[in-house]
């Protein structure tokens, strides 16, 4: 197991240590922007291509495609979890090695539950991530933590940090995603941090013991979110560990009425397709413009919960 002060740490390390930077890595449309800087951070090129109407995470039959005609071009795929869902991509990985076994596969977990592993990782993926760092399924504030294929050397890299260029390069990408304008990335201190890991069993034990508590809280405010809401707007149950997500009309509209209920909630995960000036990608685009993302973390408890559904009633209604 490897840990470091954030899961996108661990990524840039893996990519730093890869031979073919040039050949790019397949990504879904509709990935946190942080991964695609990461893969910038790095040097590895990356394609973003739509996702799947059905899963709502990278679309395999595109991949797959591009993959079998372009076997010496591409480096691999990023797979991530839309919203932390628990499906099990393990036959579509399988189909990528087998068009050609050097294809690096990373399987993206860092919004799922995290998992801590005591059996070896399977033969198709070459690298599993998970995230415990801000609003993750376990947040703890900070941390990050993978497993890698033997083959592989996992270098851990010291890396020049600098919070204000974290700050500088958020708001950057903010108003970047505001203006529906191209971002222009210039290399800077953005990618690490300042605290110091003691011990993989503290950290495990740190996590473990956050995460039964964070299980029974969100348990309870799911529970009521899919009791009050009406079932034709919510997302299957396998979408709902790590956000409560739900599909409504005007989307935006009910977000503001949420603000100015002195509460909150996001609409996670736009298309960055054209913020990083690739092709449009359709069904990411169409997905996000109606998604809404409910807190059900230790941020809110029942009586939140209970406006913010008030809220979304009148809103239908």
């Amino acid at each position: 197991m490897i840990v470091e002060h954030r899961a996108s740490i661990i990524l840039f390390n893996v990519l730093s240590g890869l031979k073919d930077k040039h050949k790019p890595f397949l990504l879904p449309a509709n990935v946190c922007p942080i991964v695609v800087l990461t893969y910038l951070k790095a040097g590895v090129a990356f394609e973003l291509i739509d996702i799947a109407p059905d899963s709502l995470c990278l679309n395999e039959e595109i991949a797959l495609g591009k993959l079998s005609t372009n076997i010496n071009v591409y480096g691999g795929i990023h797979y991530v979890h839309t919203f932390g869902v628990e499906n099990n991509p393990s036959d579509f990985f399988s189909s990528v090695k087998s068009l050609n076994a050097d294809f690096f596969v990373i399987d993206d977990k860092c919004l799922n539950i995290p998992e801590f592993r005591t059996n070896p990782l399977q033969n198709n993926i070459d690298l599993e991530l998970f995230s415990t760092g801000y609003s993750k399924y376990v947040d703890i504030g900070w941390g990050g933590f993978g497993y890698l294929q033997p083959e592989y050397i996992y270098r851990s890299i010291q890396i020049p940090y600098e919070i204000k260029d974290l700050e500088r390069l958020t708001e950057s990408i903010k108003k970047n995603i505001e203006d529906d304008t191209i971002f222009r990335y210039n290399d800077s201190n953005w990618l690490g941090d300042t605290l110091f890991i003691t011990s993989l069993e503290k950290y495990q034990r740190l996590v473990m013991s956050k995460m039964a508590i964070v299980s029974a809280h969100k348990e309870v405010i799911n529970a009521f979110y899919s009791n009050e809401l009406p079932q034709e707007v919510q997302f299957p149950k396998v979408y709902q560990n790590w956000r409560f997500n739900i599909k409504v009309p005007k989307r935006n509209e009910l977000l503001e009425k949420i603000f100015k209920a002195g509460l909150f909630a996001s609409a996670h995960y736009v298309s960055v397709t054209h913020l990083f000036g690739q092709s449009t990608a359709n069904c990411a685009e169409k997905n996000n413009a109606d998604v809404l993302n409910l807190f059900n973390d230790f941020r809110f408890d029942l009586k939140k919960a209970q406006i913010t559904v008030d809220v979304i009633i009148k809103h239908l209604n």
